[in-house]
């Protein structure tokens, strides 16, 4: 197995211009960082107990600067001056990222979190983009004096059953297993998201990734591999990949991560795109999708609230989204709020059961995995997540409101967007909606929003129809067709992180704890790749470092005594 640590010194070379990085990460999310964060540390949580990476960051810390006392003689030989254990381990590749957001990390998350209002996030303590430990986020909550920012979640653990249900389980021929146990309960409370945003960027500054230039504002519009011929200072024979941006810059790198997220545009309804297509394609007015809102409710509702005037809104989708848009609007003083679902309210914690997060998780993925086929994998992805849902707590919020008088939740509700049943008034600067089945005396809308989240679908992605052409693999329901080390194929060093590794991942892909899975299996395979490119420096380092940790073969040593004298 190959670790982590022992990464060669490596920089990236320039001549007449040209700079080639080793590792070129598009997305500057969670998935980016939980990648590029996971090539900077040594002794990752998933390779290293934490007794293993106490003694392992201490060799690195020492290593050739302790003073050594022979058992025999007593003699003590000092360590040579000006010399550094630090800088004499690998730092790793040299990575460099492009986010169309913005130039720093977590850009369109902030953005998000603003816009919602969001102030907690749905995921659990244990999902966050460190390597290094675990418990890392709950570690750094207790060290920042913030235990106060998490919530608990409830009927994650088994004591939160009531006394009825667990006497009706143990009655039951049939018991289910306990998905997660009374040790567990520290993981199931979560964190506000103003303490998620301080852990990221506390992990880059901790990793050096929020130095200047690391991460660049540009959104790519090519992606080509090929051979490095044309390339001033290049080695021919190599091949390199070519990313060029929207602002005309080209990026040469050896290995290019896709954390991009779902990447495609927002969805929307087949029968509204119907109606955009009537009205020659443009976004008809007082209606958006929730990815593409900057403010919340629009000046135009803004204006009427502000006037004084009853103002109605409607949001489509029934996931958390929709929910959180709905509790904000009533909050910040629409007067009244339709929801509208085409299918049933789900109430969940989180996006997956726990059956795939709790202590059962390996058998659900090892399940997962062994499926003959991508086909298979993605209907079990299908099933697994079974579209939006609500988390349980957000569902009372909601029925408060109805109960009050302000929100209308329809289930099992469609748009019917026929220009005689979806009309604009411009004099009155409001839609007229009619649903199916129709909602007896619906209103005139304000604004209309669609929180019907994006269907990701990567073959129709244009700055990967190069690769489609020049390397072509297979796509199941949108998802690439990965190797098992979430490479593009086995030669072309092109790795994908989050929701579009779903199929090799499994279904929490696109979630937090996703992220950090899929980041340890890309380094693993981008730390193989690089080795092969090891220089004689890095290549004593790694040795050196790989004797004093015990790690392989420690006769290796004498390999090149042995070689001197033959």
């Amino acid at each position: 197995m190959s670790f982590g640590y022992f990464f060669p010194i490596r920089s990236k070379y320039r001549q007449d211009h040209t700079i080639v990085h080793d590792v070129l990460i598009v997305g500057g999310g969670p998935c980016g960082l939980a990648v590029a964060a996971r090539l900077r540390e040594k002794a990752p949580a998933a390779l290293f107990t934490d007794a293993e990476a106490s003694r392992f960051t201490w060799i690195r810390a020492h290593l050739r600067r302790a003073s050594i006392k022979d058992q025999k003689t007593g003699k003590v030989r000092q360590a040579p001056s000006g010399e550094s254990g630090e800088t004499s381990v690998p730092d790793g590749p040299t990575i460099h990222v492009l986010d169309e957001e913005s130039g720093t990390w977590m850009a369109r998350w902030k953005r998000y979190f603003e816009t919602f209002g969001i102030s907690q996030l749905r995921s659990p303590m244990f999902w966050h983009i460190d390597p290094q430990d675990r418990d890392a986020l709950l570690s750094w909550s207790h060290f920042q004096g913030r235990e106060g920012e998490l919530r608990e979640l409830k009927h994650c653990v088994g004591s939160d059953l009531s006394k009825h249900a667990r006497k009706k389980r143990l009655r039951a021929r049939h018991t289910d297993d306990n998905v997660v146990s009374e040790r567990e309960r520290l993981d199931y409370f979560t964190p506000s998201q103003s303490l998620f945003l301080d852990h990221c960027s506390h992990v880059a500054q901790r990793y050096g990734l929020d130095a200047d230039g690391t991460i660049e504002k540009a959104r790519v519009i090519d992606i080509t591999y090929d051979f490095a011929d044309q390339l001033p200072g290049a080695d021919p024979s190599e091949k390199i990949f070519t990313v060029t941006t929207d602002t005309g810059d080209v990026h040469y790198a050896r290995i290019v991560v896709l954390a991009i997220g779902p990447a495609n545009k927002p969805n929307i309804p087949p029968s509204i795109v119907q109606k955009l297509g009537a009205s020659g394609g443009g976004r008809p007015p007082q209606m958006c999708h929730s990815m593409n809102m900057h403010a919340f409710p629009d000046a135009v509702v803004t204006r009427r609230i502000t006037a004084g005037r009853d103002t109605n809104i409607l949001i489509v989708g029934g996931g958390l989204t929709s929910a959180q848009l709905a509790d904000l609007a009533i909050r910040r003083g629409v007067r009244n709020v339709w929801l509208v679902t085409r299918g049933p309210w789900r109430t969940r914690l989180f996006d997956v059961d726990l059956e795939w997060m709790g202590k059962f998780r390996n058998r659900q993925h090892a399940m997962y995995w062994l499926l003959d086929s991508d086909r298979e994998r993605c209907q079990a992805y299908r099933d697994a997540r079974a579209g939006g849902s609500i988390p349980g707590y957000y569902y009372k919020i909601l029925q408060q409101h109805e109960k009050a008088g302000r929100l209308h939740m329809r289930s099992f509700t469609s748009i019917d967007a026929s220009d005689a049943h979806m009309v604009f008034d411009d004099h009155a600067g409001a839609w007229t909606v009619r649903t199916s089945p129709p909602i007896p005396g619906m209103p005139q809308m304000d604004y209309i929003y669609l929180a019907t989240g994006i269907q990701s679908d990567a073959k129709t992605l244009p700055f990967l129809q190069s690769m489609q052409m020049t390397y072509p693999i297979d796509f199941e329901c949108g998802f690439p067709c990965l190797t098992d080390n979430l490479m593009w194929a086995k030669d072309v060093p092109l790795f994908f992180n989050g929701r579009m590794a779903a199929l090799r991942v499994g279904p929490a892909a696109p979630n937090l704890g996703g992220s950090r899975a899929g980041a340890e299996r890309i380094a693993w395979q981008i730390e193989s790749l690089l080795e092969k490119r090891q220089d004689e420096i890095g290549q004593r380092a790694k040795e050196r470092l790989a004797y004093f940790t015990g790690d392989g073969n420690q006769y290796d040593c004498l390999v090149p005594l042995a070689e001197t004298t033959a």
